[in-house]
C-alpha cells in the first residue's frame, strides 16, 4: 500500500442552507438552517422538538473536550444560553451567532431531573466559511479515490464500495452528523454501486442540488440521509509521498 499526500484546494463555503432528513437505525428527523444548530463547541446537533430546543445527536467526528460526565448527550433540552433564556431554536441561534469567536458560550441544560451548565470556547469557524488550502497524508490503495462533493474517499472490496478516508474539510454540514469512516454504500438514489467507478457514475447522473438519498452500513447499523446534491467545497490533488 503506497503512502499519498492529499492537497485540499477549498473554496469559500457558506453554513447550512438546504434541509436533510437523516435517519439512522430507523430514527429520522430532518436537519436544515431553520429548524437545526450545529454546535461544534459540544459536538451537537440541537434542534427543536414540540416546545423543546433539544440535543438531537452527537456529532461522530468531534471530540468534546469535556469529561464524559461534562458532556451532552442526546435528548439534553438547552434551557439558556449566556444568561439568556430560551424559548425556540431561532433564540439559541441569534444569541449563539452574537458570541465572538475566543468568547466563553455557557449553556444551561436539563437531562432528565438534573440541571446544570456547560462552558466550552466559541471556535473559529473560518475553517468552514473561508478558502485556502490544506494538506492530508494518508495511506490509501490504488482503486482509491476522492469524492470531493461528499467529502470522503472510497475504495472497492468483494464488489462492495466503502469509505476508506473522510476528508473534513470537504465534508458537508448533512453528512458530519454520520459516522461514515469505514461504513459501506449501501445504494446511492436506490442504485447499488458495486465499483468505485460505478459509484462515480451514478452520482455523476445526478445534477447539483436535486434531491439524493445515501444509504451507509457500518458495523450492521445503517444510517440514511436524504439531502441535495452539494456542491464541492473545494477540488483534491493527489501526489504519490516518496
Amino acid at each position: 500500500m503506497k503512502s499519498y499526500v492529499l492537497l485540499l484546494l477549498l473554496i469559500a463555503v457558506v453554513p447550512l442552507t438546504a434541509s436533510a432528513q437523516i435517519k439512522v437505525d430507523g430514527n429520522s428527523f430532518t436537519l436544515s438552517s431553520e429548524s437545526s444548530l450545529i454546535m461544534k463547541e459540544f459536538g451537537a446537533v440541537i434542534t427543536q422538538q414540540n416546545d423543546d430546543i433539544t440535543v438531537r445527536i452527537i456529532l461522530p467526528d468531534k471530540k468534546d473536550s469535556g469529561q464524559q460526565r461534562d458532556r451532552l448527550q442526546s435528548g439534553d433540552v438547552i434551557l439558556m444560553i449566556n444568561g439568556n433564556r430560551l424559548s425556540s431554536i431561532g433564540d439559541l441561534k441569534k444569541a449563539y451567532q452574537a458570541i465572538e469567536t475566543g468568547e466563553t458560550v455557557k449553556i444551561g441544560v436539563r437531562r432528565g431531573e438534573q440541571r446544570f451548565i456547560l462552558r466550552r470556547t466559541k471556535k473559529d469557524l473560518e475553517a468552514t466559511t473561508a478558502g485556502g488550502s490544506q494538506s492530508m497524508s494518508f495511506n490509501i490503495g490504488e482503486n482509491s479515490s476522492p469524492i470531493p462533493e461528499l467529502g470522503f474517499m472510497v475504495t472497492e472490496s468483494g464488489g462492495q464500495v466503502k469509505i476508506s478516508n473522510i476528508l473534513s474539510p470537504l465534508l458537508p454540514e448533512e453528512l458530519k452528523v454520520l459516522d461514515l469512516q469505514g461504513a459501506n454504500i449501501v445504494s446511492i438514489s436506490g442504485k447499488k454501486p458495486t465499483s468505485v467507478e460505478d459509484f462515480k457514475k451514478i452520482l455523476g447522473e445526478i445534477k447539483i442540488g436535486q434531491d439524493m438519498e445515501l444509504v451507509f452500513n457500518k458495523k450492521g447499523k445503517k444510517q440514511t440521509v436524504t439531502l441535495e446534491k452539494p456542491k464541492s467545497k473545494g477540488k483534491v490533488l493527489i501526489k504519490e509521498e516518496y
